[in-house]
């Protein structure tokens, strides 16, 4: 167990299940992953789990407002800001994601694309984005897509 001797120092580790599936293998893992985090050094680390399961993700449809404006077109339609907030509050994030015929579930898709273009956004204090990441696919077989969709959140993070 690690050992930190200033008590006000967190890490703030945010787990998404990006299945749409509730309690299905994603969620097992992710929850398996935050656990461990958690042990590593519990008095530091802060561990938050969020699930799109049941959640509701519109698409991005490219207008730009959130360029302009800082604010979604979209506005409150959907679940992207709750979990938007979450994201930048976290320090690290460990994704747990099904392949869905060779990628990520249109749902978390959903929630990519319009994290993106609002993190960029013209916001009063510039959001924190450089996060530390983690992720776990899981596939039907082995030739699934498990190594696109890591390419995938790796090009995420390293755009972000």
């Amino acid at each position: 167990m690690l050992k930190i001797k200033d008590t006000n120092f967190k890490v703030r580790i945010l787990g998404i299940s990006g299945s749409p599936r509730k309690k299905g293998n994603s969620e097992f893992l992710l929850q398996e992953a935050l656990k461990s985090a958690q042990e590593v050094c519990p008095n530091v680390v802060q561990v938050e789990s969020y699930s799109i399961a049941g959640k509701k993700f519109l698409p991005c449809v490219s207008c730009f407002q959130c360029q302009k404006t800082g604010l979604c077109v979209l506005g409150n339609k959907d679940d992207f800001f709750e979990l938007m907030e979450k994201w930048l509050r976290a320090d690290a994030v460990i994704v747990s994601v099904p392949i869905y015929h060779m990628g990520i579930p249109g749902q978390l898709k959903c929630f990519l694309d319009r994290l993106g273009n609002s993190v960029d956004a013209k916001l009063p204090s510039p959001p924190k984005r450089l996060k530390v990441y983690g992720i776990i696919t899981q596939g039907a077989h082995l030739f699934s897509g498990q190594e696109l969709t890591l390419i995938d959140f790796i090009s995420h993070a390293l755009i972000m």
